[in-house]
């Protein structure tokens, strides 16, 4: 029965810790989506639990979106004199340039691989303390990702016209610090998702 557990895991993307109990009832899964310290720029760090980035360049989450409709937040916890980028990274743009994620989303090499929300060329303000929410709609279409500030809806933001297999991504500069949720339940989010959006199902490693 262990043997079932552990290929079903494998399947869904999981990472799978311990045995059914005596019931039948499975006891615990480790959700897999987190910034991977494989997939990131050589002047950024990575978190220990996978959650945090800071330093400076690109890093990618280790799980590509493959759902119609899904959301994940950012909050920033130190923004210093920098500037940050949030957004996806094209899969097949990156896995045969991995130094390429020293550059920011959107600039240099990154920038024909990947779509941001750029920091410093938003009009919106932000702060130690806010979370930015962000979904990618790619069920009508064309992908597109919307960005919202502590729940509202930042205007003029949006992005369309992506294409290809991507996966969150996000830059920073010297004296930023984001922390990512890439929660499934949306009890989890500090702000409720778009109506239809949930949060990132794992998905076999992309790369």
């Amino acid at each position: 029965m262990e043997c079932v557990w552990d290929c079903l895991a494998k399947i869904l993307g999981f990472d799978y810790s311990g045995a059914p109990d005596n019931s039948g009832v499975k006891t615990s899964f480790e959700r897999n989506v987190r910034f991977d310290d494989a997939l990131k720029g050589k002047d950024v760090k990575v978190s220990k639990d996978g959650c945090s980035v800071s330093g400076n360049g690109t890093c990618m989450v280790k799980t590509a979106l493959h759902q119609d409709k899904v959301y994940w937040e950012i909050t920033v916890v130190e923004t210093g004199e920098g500037k940050f980028r949030l957004g996806v990274c094209k899969v097949a743009g990156i896995k045969d340039d991995l130094q390429a994620l020293d550059d920011l989303l959107g600039d240099d090499r990154m920038a024909d691989v990947s779509w941001a929300l750029k920091s410093d060329q938003c009009t919106t303000l932000f702060a130690g303390g806010d979370t930015i929410g962000i979904s990618y709609d790619q069920i009508s279409g064309r992908p597109q990702v919307d960005f919202y500030l502590n729940g509202d809806k930042l205007p003029g933001c949006s992005i369309s016209g992506l294409s290809g297999v991507v996966c969150p991504a996000v830059s920073v500069t010297y004296g930023v610090e984001l922390k990512g949720n890439f929660s499934v339940e949306d009890v989890d989010f500090e702000f409720l998702p778009p109506a239809g959006f949930s949060g990132i199902i794992p998905s076999r490693s992309m790369i």
